[in-house]
């Protein structure tokens, strides 16, 4: 189904254009989000690709606005996350707007759309993540009726300063628990002879201790498909 973009045209400042994201658009758009992202957030494209490709999100809807340059001046998503969609039908919404680009009406344009096509698809809410160091950010969703509900903080180690000398061996820390340190590649070497089936039997595990995880949206009981 098209969507009808001549309000949002209509709204923005001159110069500026919106249209639909195409696939074509992908590495653009992560090169856009890791601008402002931590460490933690950035993704690289083609991991973002083998995602999209692997778990496809029918009812996503990504608009993108360009200067008179065709440089991307923001960006707006709403999904419900398709295979990984909430368990209570929880939407999530994008919104990023560059500095310069700010305080002209194009967020609330952006948000207003999108809102709109999650609604239209039955989204009993919508949720965003705002970051700590964009308090200006936190100040928009508030004006335009979001509450803060949920706290993630990321931590992070230098690793080529870290003193490890007050630590014991990780490997031997584990052992004494009954636990055994492996990395993924050496699993699916112990289990090339079905690494199907030792997949499909890991997925219910980790689908297990991810719900585990404090998160904004609950998650489903039961994981995708395999």
């Amino acid at each position: 189904m098209a969507t009808d973009l001549s309000g949002i045209a209509r709204r923005l400042p001159s110069g500026l254009t919106v249209r639909v994201a195409e696939d074509a658009d992908l590495e653009r758009i992560v090169e856009f989000v890791n601008r402002g992202a931590t460490p933690a957030q950035w993704q690289a494209p083609a991991a973002v690709r083998a995602m999209q490709q692997a778990a496809p999100e029918p009812l996503r809807l990504a608009l993108i606005v360009e200067d008179a340059a065709r440089s991307m001046a923001a960006l707006a998503v709403t999904t419900d996350g398709g295979l990984w969609r909430a368990g209570d039908g929880t939407w999530r919404v994008q919104l990023l707007v560059s500095p310069e680009h700010r305080r002209r009406g194009v967020g609330g344009a952006l948000l207003e759309q999108v809102e709109a096509h999650a609604r239209a698809h039955a989204a009993p809410r919508a949720v965003a993540a705002v970051r700590g160091t964009d308090p200006e950010g936190a100040r928009f969703a508030e004006r335009h009726g979001y509450r803060a509900f949920h706290e993630r903080i990321d931590a992070y180690i230098d690793v080529p300063a870290f003193d490890r000398s007050a630590f014991d061996d990780p490997d031997e820390s584990a052992r004494r628990v009954g636990i055994r340190l492996a990395t993924w590649e050496e699993l699916l070497a112990e289990h090339a002879s079905d690494s199907e089936g030792f997949q499909r039997a890991l997925l219910p595990i980790l689908w297990q201790l991810a719900r585990d995880v404090p998160s904004p949206t609950p998650m489903p009981e039961e994981p995708p498909p395999f």
